[in-house]
């Protein structure tokens, strides 16, 4: 069975809800951080009270009696936005603080919004007592008010004084004229002239009463303007909760490790089971031979599942050679091996476990056998397999092991012979199922030298170590070898409930007498 390229479809909301309890420290950290600064800002800021006031700004007849096409005086022409640069210039600001006995830079906080509709100021003090904010939005809008009222007795005595000008003017050219037309039309500028000033003068004390004024005084406000702690902590919630999901949605894109099976489906891999973590404070036992020394642990049934899984993967197959790979070392390839074999055996299987990581072997020490005779010695020195192949105890007598034997300089070659294509012929007929313990195929050619002499592969994948572009690679590496990769069993899942067993390096063994 080659596995497939295409990803296996999961839900989407399963796919989510399963990345939140993968990233849950991801997600509460923001959730717990966020509301407590909040909280702890809202209460750490001093009260702050906001007050208004407003200011129509009019029009006047006295505008209208000096409009000509060369000067403007009055604010027809000028935007709100003048007005308001007025009310915050530098003249105004020292006005303000003349008025409330402070510095220029100890003013309060004001803010001057317009109503366009309406030629409205608004004008918002905001300071750390009720009357505070109100007396300041309403000096500052009354000074404002004087300065506008400031500047159009400035414009009506400018214009007066224009219009005195053009006055002396025409009386001199009518001084001047040398027949009656000249003169009539003097003594009309004259006439024209002389109402413009005597409407002036008239309409003088509205146009400095009209030009602006308060229409809304500012009073003490009743309640503060701080958010409510409440609701800033609800808000600070949902914040945090949003910001934790994104936080743990990232860290999990981020993160390149296989942590559940369901990563392995989305590769397009087959997942042929996973084996817990063992926790820590446990019964002491050897994890390597567990499903031999506790056949009715959690950690044996989830091998003997994989058993299982194997079987119905390769029912396609003459299944009769079977090589336990990995990507990189410790990865728990040979701890699978082992327990796999003996959970074969235990179905009534004549098993053989052969150890052909001719670099690092590990099954000698595990059973507390000699390193050789073994493969090596079988394959170079023609040594019979009867006199290599130990049972590892009386109970199991369908499991048997063959050592590594004596490591030669260069193992890929001695894995490449053709001895050793005839030892694995010989092992296909002496045996139901040989496991072959293999070195990882990423940093050494070995594995994939053995892959392409036996039946099947199965891929040891760690949980949180390896990581997906190693598994991708790896699995390529193999089927271009020629491989029949029948899927990949997860080890190290964390969360297995009722998995209390603990893996501890094992001490030297005692050599067995066998």
């Amino acid at each position: 069975m080659v596995i497939g390229a295409q990803p296996t479809n999961t839900g989407d909301l399963g796919d989510f809800l399963a990345t939140l309890r993968r990233r849950w420290r991801w997600v509460l950290v923001p959730l717990i951080v966020v509301p407590t600064l909040i909280a702890a800002l809202t209460a750490s800021r001093p009260d702050v009270y906001v007050a208004s006031s407003n200011v129509l700004l009019t029009a006047t007849a006295a505008q209208d009696a000096v409009d000509d096409s060369s000067t403007n005086t009055g604010i027809l022409d000028r935007t709100l936005e003048n007005e308001i640069s007025l009310a915050l210039s530098d003249v105004s600001r020292e006005a303000v603080a003349a008025r409330l006995v402070v510095n220029i830079e100890d003013l309060p906080d004001i803010t001057i919004s317009r109503d366009g509709r309406a030629d409205v100021l608004t004008f918002t003090a905001r300071e750390r007592t009720p009357a505070a904010a109100a007396d300041a939005a309403n000096v500052w809008a009354e000074t404002y008010v004087e300065l506008k009222q400031t500047e159009a007795e400035q414009s009506i005595a400018g214009a007066l004084d224009r219009l005195t000008v053009r006055l002396e003017e025409a009386r001199a050219r009518r001084a001047q004229a040398t027949d009656a037309s000249e003169e009539a039309v003097a003594n009309a500028q004259i006439s024209s002239i002389t109402d413009s000033i005597i409407a002036l003068e008239l309409s003088g004390e509205l146009a400095l009463s009209g030009t602006a004024r308060v229409i809304t005084v500012a009073n003490p406000p009743a309640s503060k303007a701080n958010a409510p702690l409440g609701r800033n902590i609800v808000l600070a919630v949902i914040a945090g909760g949003l910001l934790g999901v994104a936080a743990g949605l990232a860290a999990d894109n981020l993160d390149r490790s296989i942590r559940t099976s369901a990563d392995l489906e989305r590769m397009g891999i087959v997942s042929l089971g996973t084996v817990p973590e063992p926790e820590r404070n446990s019964p002491h036992s050897r994890l390597e031979t567990m499903t031999l020394d506790v056949p009715d642990s959690p950690f044996a049934d989830a091998h003997q599942k994989i058993r299982t899984a194997i079987d119905f993967a390769s029912v396609d197959i003459d299944l009769r050679t079977l090589a336990v790979a990995s990507a990189n070392r410790a990865e728990g390839k040979t701890t699978t091996s082992v327990n796999l074999a003996i959970a074969m055996a235990s179905a009534g299987r004549r098993v053989v476990l052969a150890d052909c990581d001719l670099r690092r072997p590990r099954i000698d020490k595990l059973f507390g056998f000699r390193r050789t005779p073994g493969i090596t010695d079988s394959v170079l020195s023609n040594v019979p397999l009867v006199d290599v192949a130990r049972p590892i105890n009386e109970s199991l007598h369908d499991l048997v092991v063959i050592t590594s034997g004596t490591l030669p300089p260069n193992p890929a070659s001695v894995i490449s012979s053709a001895p050793f294509a005839k030892l694995v012929g010989e092992l296909r007929e002496e045996a139901d199922l040989t496991i072959f313990d293999t070195p990882p195929v990423l940093p050494v050619a070995d594995g994939l030298a053995l892959a392409a002499r036996v039946d099947a592969v199965v891929l040891v994948v760690e949980a949180r170590q390896t990581l997906r572009p190693e598994v991708l690679r790896t699995v390529d590496l193999l089927q271009k070898a020629g491989a029949t990769v029948l899927g990949a069993v997860l080890v190290g899942v964390r969360g297995e409930a009722g998995y209390g067993y603990r893996y501890e390096q094992d001490s030297e063994p005692t050599p067995s007498t066998i």
